[in-house]
Parts: structure tokens; sequence; C-alpha cells
């Protein structure tokens, strides 16, 4: 397979610099292995951890729902970090085949890929701090960034979340909610990623949608600016915000078809090397 030039989204795990080479599958383990251990810290490595293959897991997917097939495979290379697994999406370009997506996950930063080449998940960074993303790979493998936001519930019921809609810029739009703490969910409320995730983030309460809260006399308002957090043009309610994503949707193909796909089931591929 050759790695391609585009969509290689996984951060010090990159594949920047063999871009447009060629890799069999115990080529791409074995570099991943390496790089891996080029990321441990030198107290590990004194301490003998030996990076090693664990699995490879493989799925097949249909970008974009065009009818041909694409191939997700996840690479898990335990160390340090719990469940840390190379994840990459192969799809025929001429004959060949073409890494067309990349990116690192772990314990603490998730992946889920439907089965139309829907792409969300969530990175944690501490115990009130997330950051979501949304995206999707259409027919032609072209990645479509939707948005990422950074969500902080240290204040709750109170949470903020800073949106990014656009990918390499810098126009955030920061939404100031209340949430239900009321609503808890049950053991399987990871079931929501496994269908199509369409939520801002994933958590373990439920948004208000109440505009009223966003008045300067709401619980919002007063709340925030009494911290010293916003100003009257910061407030952008959950409902704008709603029409927000729904434009970025629209104009980036994301369809209601292709988010309501299911997720990929993956299956242990056998090797011998």
């Amino acid at each position: 397979m050759k790695i391609g030039d585009e969509n290689d989204l996984g951060g010090f795990h990159t594949f920047r610099a063999c871009q447009g080479q060629e890799f069999t599958l115990e080529n791409l383990v074995n570099y991943i292995i390496k790089r891996c251990m080029d990321f441990e810290t030198e107290q590990l490595k004194l301490e003998g951890v030996h990076i090693t293959l664990d699995k490879i897991e493989y799925a097949f997917l249909d970008c974009g729902n065009d009818g041909s097939s694409e191939l997700a495979i996840r690479i898990e290379t335990p160390s340090s970090m719990k469940g840390n697994t190379e994840t990459i999406i192969i799809k025929e370009k001429d004959g060949k085949l073409e890494t067309i997506y990349s990116d690192w996950g772990c314990e603490k930063s998730r992946i889920f890929i439907n089965e139309y080449g829907y792409i969300y998940g969530d990175r944690w960074s501490g115990a009130c701090c997330v950051k979501f993303d949304k995206a999707f790979l259409d027919a032609g493998g072209k990645y479509h960034y939707i948005y990422s936001n950074y969500v902080d519930s240290c204040a709750m019921p109170y949470v903020s979340f800073e949106f990014l809609f656009d990918k390499d810029g810098d126009s955030y739009v920061t939404v100031y909610a209340m949430v239900d703490q009321a609503d808890k969910p049950d053991d399987n409320a990871e079931d929501e990623f496994e269908l199509g995730y369409k939520g801002y983030c994933f958590s373990d309460w439920s948004i208000i949608h109440n505009d009223s809260l966003y008045e300067k006399s709401g619980k919002i308002y007063e709340h925030f600016e009494q911290r010293g957090l916003l100003s009257a043009e910061d407030l952008v309610t959950i409902n704008e915000l709603d029409k927000m994503i729904a434009e970025k949707e629209k104009k980036e193909g994301l369809t209601e078809e292709i988010k309501s796909g299911k997720t990929i089931e993956w299956e242990e591929l056998n090797y011998s090397f």
C-alpha cells in the first residue's frame, strides 16, 4: 500500500515522513512500533519496556455510500498508554491501494467510524475537560471537517463549549449552556457512540434547550457575567448553534443517511509475521 499525502491526523504518531512510500502490512506495523518506542520516556526504555504488536483488526466500509468498499485497519501496540491504536482507512486508486485517513487513539482518545465514513470521537484532557470532533470521508476519499469543540464542565451545571468550524483557522464560537445533571445514563451509555453519535460531545448529562436562559436576567448569563467570562456579544444560544452545525453539515455534504449508518464491526486478522 502507498502512504497517502492527505488526512494524516495522528499528531506525534504521524506518517508524514514516509508519504508516497510503499509499505507491506508487516513494514507498517514495524514502523508504528518504532515510532511508539521513540515516543516513550527514557525511564521506560531503561526499565526495558518493549512495545509489541497485540492485534490487528479490519473492517469494510463504504465512504459516501456510493457502493464501493474501503478497508479500515486498526493496529494495536500496547504501551504506557492503554489502548494505543493506529486507525487507517485504505482506498483503491487507479488499481493501487492508498491510505486516505490515519489517526492515533488510546483509552482516552477514542475514534469511532461508521459504515459510510462518518468519523467522530473524543480526547480527554482532564476530569472535566474534553475535546470532541466530527468529520467524514466522501466517496472520493476527501476528508470533510465538520467541527471540533472543547468542553469545560468544571462549573457544573454550567458548561462552556468552544467550537471551531474552520479546521485551519481560528474562527471560534463560544457557547455557554446549562445542563441537566439529573439525566444520568444507564450502563449502556456508550451505545450512543455505536449508533452514530449526534450530540455536541459525549457526556453523562443532557443540555437544556431554553433560550430564555441566555437573556440578561437568565441563569446562564448571570453565572458567566459574574465571573467576567462573557459580554452580551458572546451569547450564542444552543438553538442558534444547532443552525450553525446544520449549515456546516449541508455545506460539506454530510447527510442524515451518512450520519445514521451503523458503526463498523471489527474482525481480528490472522497474520503470520
